[in-house]
């Protein structure tokens, strides 16, 4: 059975909407003529599609499809107007809208319009297997469909962007594959790091280089992607954000940030942490494991515990180091143990509260022992089940040591 698309449409003119419904009868189209009770269906109901007039007489439907892309970069639009505006047309391609329409509408240009966009995810499905270090993009977790779904959409959208995450996240790879699946990828992918530009004398040279590189006649890039945009001067940083928004040229500007809150204006593509993707952890450790370490077949239950509780605040980067480590320090090893893994005690005691606050209920004394038995696992490990040596690290007597190994039911 073929499914049937879900389209809102924007629209406070009755026979405007009545019309658009009877030249898609083969859709199901829910009609909404105020923008807050269209943005509140937009968080409440998935839509395949957003149809949305500009010429609203209380707010004008820009505005609204702003606020849209602010709460979801990846939602699909047509926009159409009375208006034969080009930069109204341009503003909102920017946004990411994937058409702008003349009214009155056409019956056959709005059904063709609309077969495309709702065919742009089936044309651009995500094959992984055509790119190199993309570990991090494996599970099954809600935040990664929703991360998958963002970069289909600003692959298909020709608007210039911004990709935020944190440190650790691979902003760059995600540029790239933004690149090699939007309709540009047959050109090159052109990178500038702006702390190479990060004095003054230097700001009009840089501004020189971005405007050759965009206005090339022959052999311009499709998309030219700007790093280390912290590393640059406030007043450096909104003349480039003015420069973006106001260029003519149909070359695309990416633009990497790890704060969000220093760029506005432009549509954003969000890497979410490690962290808020814990239920994919282990399937992006054991890919990295494939990888980097090949030989190894197993992974102990106690560093399985160690991934699904530490928070990772090197996100991806700081878990592929620590595979590689793993590998380097004990090469052909077929059991992946906490021994392996570089782990001091700051790390330790992240993984010890964190599982100490999952639990619902945790008294003084259990939380103490839980301590005390993880501490004791990690020490021994790390020094290959010695007992005296175990005694010395943790500035116990030895008798002791084994007198708690015995209380806490953990082998000597």
């Amino acid at each position: 059975m073929q499914k049937k698309y879900k389209i809102f449409l924007l629209e406070d003119d009755h026979k405007v909407a009545e019309l658009i419904k009877e030249t898609l009868p083969e859709y199901e189209i829910l009609v909404e003529s105020s923008n807050d009770k269209f943005l509140k269906e937009m968080q409440e109901a998935a839509a395949d599609l957003l149809l949305i007039d500009f010429d609203l007489k209380l707010k004008d439907g820009l505005l609204t499809y702003k606020e849209i892309v602010q709460k979801n970069p990846h939602a699909k639009a047509i926009m159409f107007s009375s208006s034969n505006s080009i930069p109204l047309a341009v503003a909102a391609t920017k946004l990411g809208a994937l058409d702008f329409l003349r009214k009155p509408l056409s019956a056959q240009v709005l059904r063709d319009s609309v077969a495309s966009a709702l065919s742009v995810e089936e044309e651009l499905a995500l094959d992984l297997s055509q790119f190199a270090d993309v570990e991090w993009l494996n599970g099954m977790s809600a935040g990664l469909k929703n991360l998958l779904g963002q970069i289909k959409a600003h692959a298909a959208s020709v608007s210039d962007i911004v990709i935020c995450g944190e440190r650790g996240v691979p902003i760059h790879k995600a540029a790239e594959i933004v690149h090699k699946l939007s309709r540009s990828s047959e050109k090159r992918f052109a990178e500038i790091n702006l702390s190479s530009f990060n004095i003054p004398a230097s700001e009009a040279h840089f501004f020189i280089t971005l405007k050759e590189l965009i206005s090339a006649k022959t052999e311009a890039p499709g998309i030219v992607y700007l790093s280390g945009i912290e590393s640059i001067s406030e007043s450096f940083r909104h003349s480039l954000l003015q420069f973006i928004g106001s260029k003519k040229s149909a070359v695309r500007i990416i633009i990497g940030a790890h704060d969000m809150e220093t760029i506005t204006g432009f549509p954003a593509l969000m890497v979410p942490p490690l962290a808020s993707r814990r239920e994919d952890v282990l399937l992006i450790a054991l890919a990295y494991i494939r990888r980097f370490n090949p030989t190894i077949k197993y992974i102990s239950p106690h560093a399985l515990e160690f991934f699904m509780y530490y928070d990772f605040p090197g996100n991806y980067t700081e878990l592929k180091d620590m595979i590689i480590a793993a590998g380097a320090s004990f090469p052909g090893a077929e059991v992946l143990n906490l021994k392996n893994l570089p782990i001091d005690i700051k790390l330790f005691e992240n993984v010890l509260a964190n599982k100490v606050f999952s639990k619902e209920k945790y008294d003084l004394v259990s939380a103490r022992e839980e301590y005390e038995r993880l501490l004791l696992t990690i020490v021994l490990e790390k020094l290959n089940f010695d007992l005296s040596l175990t005694a010395r690290f943790l500035e116990m007597p030895k008798t002791q040591v084994s007198e708690r190994l015995s209380i806490l039911g953990l082998p000597e």
